[in-house]
C-alpha cells in the first residue's frame, strides 16, 4: 500500500474511532444508573467435611436456590411488609458458591439503592428460614444429616455501577474497523495507481 493510501486508511480510521467513542460515551450517559449490593452467607456441611469437586462436575446447590424465584418472591413479599414505603423495582440476583466449599456470594444488582438493599438483606433472611425448614423436615423423616447455612456478611450499602469501560472500548473498535474499511475503499477511489511504464 502506497504511502498516500496508508495515510488516509489512518485518518479515516482514527476519525471512525473517535466518534465511536462518543456514540458510547452517550449512550452511557443516557443510562439508567445502576447499584450493586453484595453479601454472602457460610455454608456447613455434615460433619465438617468438604466436598473433593476436582473430579466431578461442579453442583451448585445454593447458588441456584438463592437466584430462584421463589426466593426472590419471597424476598419482595418480605419487603413489601417491612418498608411499605418503599416502591418495588427490578433487582437482578447473582449467587454462586466457591468450587472449594464453604461460601456463598451473592450480588444484588437494581436502579434503585435503599431496595436492592433492602431485598437482599430480606433475600438472606427467607433463605435461613428456607434452610431451617428443610433441616426440620429431614429429621423427622431421615438421620441424615444436612448442611447448615448462616449468614457471614448482610448487604453492603449499595454502590453505583457503570461498566463505562467495555462500552467504550467496544466504540472505538468497531468504529476503526469501519473507518478502516471506509478508508481503504477512499484510497482505491482517491490515490491512482501510478501508470506502468512505456517500454519503447
Amino acid at each position: 500500500m502506497s504511502p498516500s493510501r496508508l495515510r488516509i486508511v489512518l485518518v479515516c480510521t482514527l476519525i471512525c474511532a473517535s466518534a465511536g467513542t462518543a456514540v458510547q460515551a452517550l449512550r452511557i450517559t443516557g443510562k439508567p444508573m445502576e447499584f450493586r449490593s453484595e453479601a454472602n452467607i457460610v455454608v456447613s456441611r455434615p460433619g465438617g467435611i468438604r466436598e473433593d469437586r476436582s473430579t466431578e462436575p461442579f453442583q451448585d446447590y445454593h447458588g441456584s436456590h438463592l437466584e430462584s424465584a421463589e426466593m426472590k418472591r419471597r424476598a419482595s413479599e418480605r419487603v413489601k411488609a417491612l418498608n411499605s414505603d418503599l416502591k418495588e423495582v427490578q433487582v437482578d440476583i447473582q449467587a454462586a458458591e466457591t468450587k472449594s466449599g464453604g461460601i456463598v456470594n451473592i450480588l444484588a444488582t437494581g436502579p434503585e439503592p435503599r431496595y436492592t438493599q433492602k431485598l437482599l438483606d430480606a433475600l438472606l433472611d427467607e433463605y435461613i428460614a428456607f434452610q431451617r425448614s428443610i433441616h426440620e423436615k429431614a429429621a423427622v423423616k431421615t438421620a441424615r444429616p444436612q448442611d447448615s447455612v448462616a449468614v457471614q456478611q448482610r448487604a453492603s450499602p449499595p454502590a453505583a455501577f457503570v461498566d463505562w469501560r467495555l462500552l467504550v472500548a467496544m466504540g472505538a473498535i468497531v468504529g476503526g474497523l469501519v473507518g478502516a474499511f471506509v478508508g481503504f475503499v477512499l484510497s482505491l477511489l482517491i490515490v491512482r495507481a501510478p501508470p506502468s511504464p512505456q517500454v519503447p
